[in-house]
């Protein structure tokens, strides 16, 4: 099977933490500072296939990870998705549940010397709208989550 998902090694970089259930990345798009995705750490295609522990372990994630970037940008609300329709794109397709997390802001947030806007705040997301920041920006980033994440 040639599933991206199961297989995260050259991904490692951007790993924040895990749960009993899922992995939780750095985004490469930092458009939205702190997007997020959480993997499932097991193969499966669907959300009807997720056990009732995993669909437990997904919700106590959002709580987590909500309060998390919160605390640690000051997020506004956030946006999630599971769409895995890029899964589709090639055939054989190898579909692997896994949710994005767009946090959104209605402010600007400047974090290690660079200003995060979200222009279309309070209305769909701009996916074409892209933003990859340089290594150390991205390990920052990672940190401040990580520094956050004990006091949830």
């Amino acid at each position: 099977m040639d599933c991206s998902w199961c297989n995260l090694d050259s991904f490692s970089d951007y790993f924040i933490y895990d749960s009993e259930y899922f992995s939780v990345y750095l985004s490469e798009d930092q458009s939205l500072l702190g997007r997020l995705i959480l993997v499932l750490n097991r193969h499966a295609s669907s959300l009807s296939d997720l056990t009732h522990e995993e669909i437990h372990d997904f919700l106590s994630n959002v709580k987590i990870i909500e309060k998390t970037l919160t605390k640690a940008f000051g997020t506004t609300m956030f946006n999630w998705s599971c769409l895995m329709n890029n899964s589709f794109k090639k055939q054989p397709s190898f579909p692997h549940v896994h949710w994005h997390c767009r946090p959104r802001y209605a402010h600007d947030v400047s974090f290690t010397g660079l200003v995060f806007s979200d222009p279309d705040f309070a209305h769909h997301y701009n996916n074409k709208r892209k933003l990859f920041v340089s290594p150390e920006v991205r390990q920052s980033i990672i940190s401040a989550i990580r520094d956050n994440l004990s006091s949830v």
